[in-house]
């Protein structure tokens, strides 16, 4: 007799839920006639929230190991006048820009540059120049740079420099 009560008040509660939410009612028959096509509506779900998540895992790993590499590649940026503008330098407004951009990220060091040729016992070559007034910041407390690179004396040739560009130090 309790078995037939309990039966009851489920029945009661399902007119109830029927009456109210009838969308309800219609999802739940229609999903037990086609088993076979609600069977697999729910795997193409559980199979796409899959592969949402896999794919969002992966690409936050690749990031990962892509920062991991690419940091050790160096810490500076050189800065240099695009080819388009037909200017061999940096003038005054593009490096107070630069240096804007890297306020609180690293240090900013003018650096001017020339090609010259190089003689020696073994012949000639060509080599690339750099000069700067601030050399304790590009070499810092490196192995090896004598005092008098990181003293900012000037030991280069006069002769003038054909680019400037500036180099971001983090």
């Amino acid at each position: 007799m309790a078995d037939g009560a309990a039966r009851e008040r489920v029945a009661d509660l399902a007119d109830a839920l029927d009456r109210r939410f009838p969308a309800v009612s219609l999802a739940a028959r229609n999903l037990s006639r086609q088993r076979l096509r609600a069977g697999l509506a729910a795997l193409g779900i559980v199979i796409g929230v899959f592969a949402v998540v896999s794919l969002g895992m992966l690409g936050t790993a690749l990031q990962g190991a892509a920062t991991e590499e690419l940091g050790g590649l160096g810490n500076q940026v050189i800065v240099s006048p695009a080819p388009e503008t037909e200017s061999d330098v940096l003038n005054g407004r593009d490096l107070a820009v630069i240096e804007r951009a890297a306020a609180g990220r690293g240090e900013v060091v003018r650096l001017k540059s020339t090609g010259a040729t190089v003689s020696g016992a073994g012949g000639r070559t060509f080599a690339q120049v750099y000069g700067t007034t601030n050399p304790a910041a590009l070499f810092g407390d490196a192995p090896g740079v004598p005092d008098y690179h990181r003293q900012g004396r000037s030991s280069a040739p006069t002769s003038p420099a054909r680019s400037t560009s500036a180099s971001a130090r983090r």
